[in-house]
């Protein structure tokens, strides 16, 4: 049976990860962009931080740091109003990869 906390870490230790991540690209591919630290609860569609552009180079730029490939059914506003829901979809396919 598997460990549950010891998998909860590590989805966590990954979320933490993809997190960083993102808030490189956005500091990168948006300068002054960020007026508030970047976390979990970071709104990316509602604020306007992130449109179709910027979600297609995010995903790329997750894709080919993680190694991870997103599918069609991953691009849904739940799946992108948040950075901690974006992080929580990489965490998950990073779990069922590895």
């Amino acid at each position: 049976m598997p460990n549950l906390a010891t998998a909860e870490t590590t989805s966590t230790a990954e979320a933490s990860a993809v997190l960083a991540s993102m808030e490189a690209f956005f500091a990168q591919s948006s300068p002054g962009a960020l007026t508030e630290p970047f976390g979990a609860q970071t709104a990316l569609l509602s604020s306007g931080l992130l449109d179709s552009l910027s979600m297609l180079q995010l995903t790329t730029h997750l894709s080919d740091t993680f190694g991870i490939e997103f599918e069609d059914d991953d691009f849904t506003m739940e799946n992108f109003a948040t950075a901690g829901q974006i992080a929580d979809l990489v965490a998950a396919k990073l779990t069922r990869s590895g």
